[in-house]
């Protein structure tokens, strides 16, 4: 998939702050693209649930796209993972 200049930019840095999760990147990516293009999904959200052993890299995979961007979708990254906690706090 091509993706734009902001979009190749996130990629780009997401490559360097994290390895072996270029599945997982590429679909942030995507998300992303579809974002800064105006589309998102008919209730206005877009979920990701990151799974595995602990230390296979879920929250970092969460903060580098925050720290890559600013503003708006960095806030929209921070609330996914406070509610996913909460969520996961909820079932155990």
């Amino acid at each position: 998939m091509q993706t734009g200049p902001e979009a190749g930019k996130l990629d780009s840095n997401l490559h360097k702050r994290i390895v072996g999760q270029d599945d997982a990147i590429q679909q942030i990516v995507d998300v992303y693209q579809t974002y800064l293009a105006g589309c998102q999904a008919p209730d206005g959200d877009s979920q990701f649930s990151f799974s595995g052993p602990t230390g296979s890299g879920k929250t970092r995979l969460v903060e580098a796209p925050a720290e890559s961007l600013a503003g708006e979708l960095a806030r929209w990254l921070r609330s996914i993972v406070a509610s996913s906690s909460t969520a996961m706090k909820s079932l155990n």
